[in-house]
């Protein structure tokens, strides 16, 4: 067996973690981005989309944790020579994110009983909705580039 350097598993690690790490930010600054933009517009602009943003991303933050699950999947397959099964790996985590989808969905446009049990200003509901509706659009595509990324991540190829 050979030895391999700290310096070497330093170079591997940070090759592999930095894409996986750049990718992490970007996903998450997509509402910074949008907080950003809407701060020009208006206050209530402002504060709907702030709150939007936070009932968002408990679901969606709930959904990625369940689909990153499958990167350690892939991995162990990959790792033990077992890659014709990572195939069945990869349609199970579609299959998931489409459930997670619905579900997601489902409660990004049933939010307004939340709000107003919350005591929100109720001013700010319907932007909030809307913006809430617009989002409930990408939850599939994302959740699905979440499984594909995982596969990437799995089988150690994560450059563009």
């Amino acid at each position: 067996m050979k030895a391999v350097s700290l310096w070497d598993e330093t170079k591997d690690l940070i090759r592999l973690g930095l894409p996986l790490m750049g990718a992490q930010v970007f996903i998450l600054l997509m509402t910074v981005t949008d907080t950003i933009m809407v701060g020009h517009v208006s206050r209530e602009g402002l504060g709907a989309v702030s709150l939007g943003a936070s009932f968002y991303n408990i679901f969606f933050v709930f959904g990625v944790g369940v689909i990153v699950s499958t990167s350690p999947l892939v991995t162990h397959r990959f790792g033990a020579g077992q890659s014709a099964s990572i195939g069945r790996v990869i349609h199970q985590s579609f299959y998931i994110s489409l459930l997670i989808s619905v579900i997601t969905v489902l409660l990004l446009l049933a939010g307004r009983p939340f709000f107003v049990a919350t005591g929100q200003n109720p001013a700010l509901i319907p932007m909030t909705e809307e913006y809430l509706f617009m989002m409930a659009f990408g939850v599939p595509a994302v959740l699905s580039y979440i499984c594909i990324r995982q596969l990437t991540e799995g089988v150690n190829d994560v450059t563009p």
